[in-house]
């Protein structure tokens, strides 16, 4: 069986998946719903206050929190979602806080 790759590498494969909101209409991949989330929570952060420190790790996680979609566990064992996520971020080093 294939190990995945450092989860933060996963995240290029993202780009290979198409998004559909709830009407079909094409959003976009993966990938870039993903860069919107990471866009929102930067901008909640600093409209909130939430000091530097604590933003890193809001943007870390939100940055990690569709990474699994492209592995083969995730494709397989959809339910499995978030759930591998938070285990290979474990694995490469993230913190507790993060994941």
């Amino acid at each position: 069986m294939k190990v995945v790759e450092s989860i933060s590498l996963n995240l290029s494969h993202l780009a290979c998946f198409q998004y559909h909101g709830m009407k079909q209409e094409k959003l976009g991949t993966m990938l870039d719903k993903m860069t919107r989330v990471e866009n929102m929570v930067t901008e909640l952060s600093r409209i909130l206050d939430i000091n530097e420190d604590v933003q890193q790790i809001i943007r870390d996680a939100a940055s990690l929190a569709m990474s699994d979609l492209s592995t083969a566990v995730v494709t397989e064992f959809t339910s499995l979602s978030g759930i591998m996520g938070r285990h290979y971020a474990l694995r490469d080093g993230y913190s507790e806080q993060v994941v």
